[in-house]
């Protein structure tokens, strides 16, 4: 594997994780941090579903002590309805379509004409949506256990549609029965961070407990007692609930998706752990479809969807991350190849 000069190590980071606030053409306040360089390369970062931005601090320290030369101006931002940021209102589906225009409002509020992108599952398929729909701002995109977005087959179409106005108006219901009690939320309330913590590790991916409490940290929020004493009694997660409701009013066709994919101009890197999951980039009409633009990578020994927050394989995933980031600015490269796995 081909790395940068690690010998001549950079100074200091000028940003170390700053907050930033944004605005998205709705009008939600999208919450985010700002890591590295004033003089690196804008790099937008884009967290998992029902994860927040703190999942790359982790990631950044990783990048500070193994490649100091790696010169980055990373803005990580929260999703709407996750970390820190505004809830969508009620009217508005959570779909990866308003996500991909909120990232649009906050590179366009920093003033980056064009960028790279690094994406963590859902985070990494918005990352390919955006370098497919503006391949001409888009420079390079990593996208960490990232797979095809989900797709609904045109068949399903109607009863996806009626599930989701079920789930909108089963939703509406409680938040109107709740409006009538005293209850100062309808969110599991936990005791202190750390429990919420221990519960976070047995989540769809399990994570180890220092992860856990990183994502913890900043996706939950106290809860005050409703007696008006101002009292903290306990803390709930800071995400919508309604994150989970997938957005099901606003689908995209497989033909839409690959006519995206279809439009990438740019290397992709995707970087996979070591364990089967449906629907990535492997299939060889997906990889047909990049036009060369896709490289693959799986981390051997590594079954853990968050791995680039945990050790060892964070410190693997850095290194891949690094070697595609040098070989891009060099322009050293070599040519995809359309197979099961392609090595840089």
């Amino acid at each position: 594997m081909r790395l940068p000069n690690s010998h001549r190590l950079a100074a200091s980071m000028d940003y170390r994780g700053e907050e930033l606030e944004f605005r998205s053409h709705s009008g939600l306040r999208i919450a985010a941090k700002r890591w590295g360089y004033a003089d690196g390369f804008p790099l937008l970062a884009l967290h998992a579903w029902y994860d927040n931005c703190a999942a790359w601090d982790p990631a950044v320290a990783v990048f500070e002590a193994r490649h100091p030369s790696i010169r980055f101006d990373m803005v990580a931002m929260d999703f709407a309805g996750h970390g820190q940021s505004d809830h969508r209102g009620l009217t508005s589906a959570y779909s990866r379509l308003f996500d991909i225009e909120d990232a649009l409002a906050v590179v366009n509020a920093l003033g980056w004409k064009e960028f790279a992108i690094l994406g963590h599952s859902m985070g990494g398929f918005i990352a390919v949506y955006l370098a497919g729909l503006y391949p001409e701002r888009i420079k390079h995109v990593v996208a960490i256990e990232t797979v095809i977005p989900l797709l609904h087959p045109p068949d399903t179409y109607t009863e996806a549609i009626l599930e989701a106005f079920k789930e909108r108006g089963e939703y509406a219901s409680r938040v109107a029965s709740q409006a009538q009690t005293a209850a100062p939320t309808n969110k599991r309330v936990f005791a202190s961070l750390d429990e919420a913590a221990q519960v976070r590790t047995k989540g769809m991916y399990p994570l180890a407990l220092e992860p856990s409490r990183i994502l913890v940290g900043r996706g939950t929020k106290p809860v005050i007692a409703a007696d008006g004493s101002g009292k903290t009694v306990g803390y709930e997660w800071s995400s919508d609930s309604r994150v989970r409701m997938i957005g099901r009013q606003v689908m995209l066709s497989t033909e839409f998706t690959m006519n995206v994919i279809g439009r990438i101009q740019c290397p992709v890197l995707n970087i996979m752990a070591d364990h089967d999951m449906h629907q990535t980039f492997t299939p060889l009409p997906i990889q047909k479809a990049f036009r060369g633009h896709l490289y693959l990578q799986r981390v051997k020994g590594s079954t853990n969807h968050h791995m680039h927050m945990e050790e060892p394989f964070a410190a693997v995933v850095a290194d891949m991350m690094a070697d595609f980031w040098a070989r891009v600015a060099d322009g050293s490269l070599p040519p995809s190849q359309v197979t099961p796995v392609s090595k840089l």
